[in-house]
């Protein structure tokens, strides 16, 4: 008994090991691999293709905006205690747009606006999870994140740049930065600016960088 004993556990080590190097060189292969040459590629924003490793790194380790692209976000948006108008309503904190049914006691306390920031980051970080069919690079997550949080997920998810991008054509999706530069019918030098400098930070990298975590492409 305690051979059989013995020899299970060897079986269930070697299985255990070879299940590692498995993981382990999908992880190295992939990485090494470019955004736009097909092969190995991870992503975390290209959900339902058809890898099971994939959509399981998908959910557990989906992109996030980086600790750069939180601050260029905060930089456009700006911060504030009180609340402002907006585009026909009002916002508080960094950028969030008041909803009919929100109540705050203002002025905000920095920690109440670090969470609110961070909540309306997670919304738009999971929706562009959810819904870009492609490889990203860090930049290019970025790019997108400071689009969405200005425009708004409904405006993202409805958007031509979102087709475009999800066919591999990235500098068509590049160049749809640009249509977005208006607020209350008119065209805005800030929004004009911002989306300058998204698209040039989503064009920066393309067909270069490593994409970060998903998929098998």
């Amino acid at each position: 008994m305690a051979a059989d004993t013995d020899d299970d556990d060897l079986l269930f080590l070697v299985a255990i090991g070879a299940g590692l190097f498995i993981f382990y060189n999908y992880f190295r292969f992939a990485t090494a691999s470019d955004a736009s040459g097909g092969g190995f590629v991870f992503s975390g924003t290209a959900p339902n293709t058809g890898s099971p490793l994939g959509e399981m790194m998908n959910v557990l380790v989906p992109m996030t905006v980086s600790p750069q692209g939180r601050a260029m976000i905060e930089q456009q948006e700006g911060r504030s205690a009180m609340p402002y108008g907006d585009a026909g309503g009002q916002s508080v904190g960094v950028g969030h747009f008041i909803q009919p049914g929100e109540n705050f006691v203002f002025p905000l306390s920095n920690a109440e606006i670090d969470a609110l920031y961070s909540s309306d980051l997670a919304r738009v970080e999971n929706a562009i999870n959810a819904n870009v069919r492609v490889a990203l690079n860090q930049d290019q997550f970025d790019a997108i994140a400071d689009w969405v949080f200005n425009v708004g997920v409904a405006a993202f998810l409805r958007s031509t740049l979102l087709r475009v991008l999800n066919t591999g054509d990235y500098a068509g999706a590049a160049a749809q930065f640009a249509r977005w530069n208006q607020s209350q019918g008119a065209v805005n030098p800030a929004l004009v600016a911002r989306r300058q400098n998204e698209q040039q930070l989503f064009s920066m990298n393309t067909g270069t960088g490593t994409p970060t975590m998903g998929t098998i492409g």
